[in-house]
């Protein structure tokens, strides 16, 4: 039987406030048992890429994209990739204790990620793999910074929107904005 993964997440949360993963019936009914008030939507697991795989396979790493909207013309003000680690379980999240690091424009990561403050505070390689990230390269980078482009062109009259974009097998997929 082929079974599909879900995760439930707080419509208006923030920082992974609550995310849960859904593997069955069972696990549905328990989150469900457990919520008393909100609104909340359901998102199909999705598989990292297996290059984005290497860095850390316990979660989806994420880039995070800041478009702009300067005078109609949209264009990216910043990008950094989110890694997840052991201790973040099947988030990425910074706030959660997951490594954010900058992206050269070639789309090499920088030579060091940072954690937030009290998880730690920077580090060339990642903790679980030890990949080091200045070696690391972002595959199909200048298309996800494309698609976060065409994608706020739809948001007409917002100044700025935060992408959270994964590179999956099925391809480059926008998580949320």
């Amino acid at each position: 039987k082929n079974k599909t993964n879900y995760f439930i997440k707080e419509i208006d949360g923030e920082c992974a406030s609550f995310v849960k993963r859904i593997k069955d019936y069972d696990s549905f009914c328990e989150i469900k048992n457990s919520i008393s008030k909100g609104t909340f939507i359901f998102q199909k697991e999705l598989t990292q890429s297996p290059e984005m795989n290497k860095l850390n396979p316990g979660a989806v790493n994420t880039l995070r994209i800041v478009t702009v909207n300067n005078n109609n013309h949209i264009e990216v003000l910043s990008a950094l990739l989110r890694i997840g680690t052991k201790a973040t379980g099947n988030v990425d999240n910074w706030a959660k204790g997951g490594i954010a690091i900058g992206i050269e424009k070639n789309g090499f990561l920088k030579s060091e990620g940072f954690y937030k403050p009290p998880f730690g505070t920077k580090t060339s390689t990642h903790p679980d793999t030890n990949i080091v990230f200045e070696k690391f390269q972002i595959p199909c980078y200048q298309e996800a910074l494309n698609l976060a482009c065409t994608a706020h062109k739809a948001f007409y009259g917002i100044h700025s929107i935060g992408w959270d974009i994964a590179l999956t097998t099925d391809g480059i997929m926008i998580i949320e904005g």
